[in-house]
């Protein structure tokens, strides 16, 4: 640095005052009211439904939204099955679904944490230490290790 950058240092000398004024205080949120409720194609939806058949027709002066919602209803009306549940689901919302579970132990039944190893050894072929040790004693070398895959 030359004496010229060091008397004047490039960037902004008050950038440590400048946002403290906007800085998030802890314990309090930076969007306090949340997601803004505006739903425009729900409130369209719900807008065209208590319109007649007669006043479906677009016009002008309708938003996207509200055009968008009587070319919904219009299909509907001439037998668009998907046109006709959307317009019921952005007006009333989507049914909920009820899912029934029978009693059953679908898993099958618990085993202790002693069966569930005793398990997985006689899955993977594994050797129980226990059984090992035993065998080391007894100078059983074949359950000391266990014999390589060849190939």
């Amino acid at each position: 640095m030359n004496a010229k950058e060091q008397q004047n240092p490039p960037g902004n000398p008050k950038i440590l005052e400048i946002g403290t004024a906007t800085r998030f205080t802890p314990g309090r949120s930076g969007n306090p009211g949340g997601r803004p409720r505006n739903k425009p194609y729900t409130d369209a939806y719900l807008k065209v439904a208590d319109l007649s058949v007669a006043e479906l027709q677009s016009l002008p002066d309708d938003s996207v939204a509200v055009g968008i919602a009587k070319a919904m209803a219009r299909a509907a009306l001439e037998g668009k099955i998907s046109a006709a549940v959307e317009c019921a689901n952005r007006a009333e919302g989507t049914p909920r679904q009820t899912v029934g579970i029978e009693e059953q132990d679908a898993v099958g039944p618990r085993l202790s944490v002693e069966e569930t190893v005793a398990k997985f050894r006689q899955i993977f072929g594994l050797t129980d230490p226990d059984a090992r040790d035993e065998a080391a004693e007894n100078g059983d070398t074949a359950m000391i290790s266990p014999p390589l895959a060849e190939g």
